[in-house]
């Protein structure tokens, strides 16, 4: 779910993710973020992305997991 909104005088995208676990449930997860990404380019602004990653980072978690390391590293590319 995507919405587009001004905070200020920036105008900005924030979307929704959820992403799942258990069985299959990687390759799925994969592929939603593949999603994000390609939506956020075609947007073309700043964009806040908020959900359930159902993922742990080392910063806040104190380890890094497989979905933890594939979200980070996705949704962190564009600075």
């Amino acid at each position: 779910m995507w919405m587009k909104g001004t905070l200020g005088n920036l105008e900005l995208a924030i979307g929704l993710v959820y992403l799942w676990t258990g069985a299959d449930s990687y390759q799925k997860n994969v592929e939603t973020l593949g999603c994000v990404e390609r939506d956020i380019q075609t947007i073309g602004l700043p964009t806040i992305i908020i959900g359930d990653f159902n993922a742990h980072i080392e910063d806040l978690d104190g380890k890094t997991d497989r979905m933890g390391s594939i979200s980070w590293t996705g949704l962190t590319k564009r600075g």
